[in-house]
């Protein structure tokens, strides 16, 4: 059958394709960009997936730089936004907020990645 799909060769358990955070360990290429931060479950992530808290979490993230947000379980570009460190608060769709109610707007399964600039 040229052309078409056997689902017998497709595995069943096609979620963890799904979740954003998982890309850095499953596809290992360096042109993808960089996760600075994840939440998986509710927990934080850093640096290869080591567990911080939200102290250091936060202390991942520059002052006064770009970063993209998305949540890791979602695709189509659903909810994906630029968000800045401001001190002790996070700008983000021109308003601050507390990290506590950044991490509420996307619950427990979302990743802070580098900002890639589109070369021309």
């Amino acid at each position: 059958m040229r052309g078409s799909v056997i689902r017998v060769l497709n595995g069943q358990d096609v979620r963890k394709y799904i979740d954003k955070n998982m890309y850095p360990l499953i596809v290992k290429t360096h042109r993808q960009p960089k996760n600075i931060v994840s939440r998986m479950n509710g927990n934080y992530f850093a640096d290869s997936n080591q567990s911080v808290d939200r102290v250091e979490m936060i202390k991942k993230l520059e002052n006064d730089k770009d970063y993209i947000v998305k949540p890791s379980l979602t695709a189509g570009g659903e909810k994906v936004g630029i968000c800045r460190r401001q001190d002790s608060e996070m700008l983000f769709n021109g308003s601050l907020y507390s990290f506590s109610s950044f991490a509420n707007l996307y619950g427990d399964d979302f990743t802070i990645q580098e900002r890639v600039i589109q070369s021309h």
